[in-house]
C-alpha cells in the first residue's frame, strides 16, 4: 500500500532512493521496503514524502488531509514552514545552527479557527522522533509548534531548547511556583522539577500533531 505512489512521487522529483531517504530522514532501506510494500509507511512519513517530492497526496488519504493540513488549495490558507529540525521526546535532537526550510504547507483557516490558533501565532511544522511522550505523539509524526509562546503560563506540550538540544516534553506547573517536566510514556515516567534557572529556552507551544491529536 503506497508503494506505487511513493516511487512515482520520488521518480517525478528526480531523486533516488538515497536521495529520498537523506530528505526525510529515514533508511534507504525504508524506502526500498515502502516502494516494494514490504511494510506500510505512517501518516507522518507520507506527509513528508509528499512535501519532499511536492507529490499530490494518496488518493484514499485526501478525506483525512483535508480535515487538517492542506498542501494545496485556500487562497487565504496559512503558508508554514516546515523546518528540517526536529525534537526528540527522550534524549534531546540536535538543534541546526540555523532553521532550514525544507518546505510549505497551507494550512485551513476554518481548520486553525477549529483549534483556535491566534492571531499573532508563528507556526511551523517539525518532525517529532522517539518514544517518550507516545501514545500523545508518536515517533515521525509532525507536530505543529506557536514560536511566539516563549513562556509557560499554562500547563502543556512544549518544545525545550537546553545545552543545544531540542526536546518535546509535557510541562506543569506546580502549586510552589517550580515547573514539571515530564513524559507522557508509562515507560518513561520520570520527571524533572525546574526552579527557573536551569537554561532551559521555551522555543514554543505543541498545538496539533499530525496524526489528529490537538494539544
Amino acid at each position: 500500500m503506497y508503494g506505487k505512489w511513493i516511487k512515482e512521487s520520488r521518480l517525478a522529483a528526480d531523486m533516488s532512493q538515497e536521495q529520498l531517504s537523506k530528505k526525510i530522514k529515514v533508511s534507504k532501506q525504508n524506502i526500498s521496503s515502502w516502494e516494494n510494500e514490504h511494510h506500510v509507511p505512517n501518516m507522518g512519513d507520507i506527509l513528508k514524502i509528499a512535501v519532499a517530492t511536492k507529490a499530490v497526496m494518496p488518493h484514499d488519504i485526501q478525506d483525512y488531509v483535508e480535515r487538517a493540513i492542506k498542501v494545496s488549495g485556500e487562497d487565504n490558507a496559512l503558508l508554514v514552514p516546515v523546518l528540517r529540525n526536529t525534537a526528540e521526546m527522550g534524549n534531546g535532537a540536535d538543534e541546526l545552527d540555523n532553521d532550514v526550510i525544507d518546505g510549505k504547507l497551507r494550512l485551513s483557516q476554518s481548520f486553525a479557527s477549529r483549534i483556535g490558533i491566534r492571531s499573532n501565532a508563528k507556526l511551523c511544522f517539525i518532525t517529532a522522533i522517539g518514544d517518550s511522550m507516545s501514545p500523545t505523539i508518536s515517533a515521525s509524526d509532525i507536530v505543529l509548534v506557536d514560536t511566539s509562546v516563549k513562556v509557560i503560563d499554562v500547563d502543556g506540550i512544549f518544545v525545550l531548547r537546553t545545552n543545544g538540544r531540542l526536546f518535546i516534553k509535557r510541562v506543569r506547573q506546580r502549586l510552589s511556583g517550580e515547573f514539571e517536566v515530564s513524559s507522557d510514556n508509562a515507560n518513561h515516567s520520570t520527571a524533572d522539577v525546574l526552579s527557573g534557572t536551569e537554561g532551559i529556552d521555551v522555543v514554543g507551544r505543541v498545538i496539533y500533531a499530525w496524526h489528529g491529536q490537538q494539544l
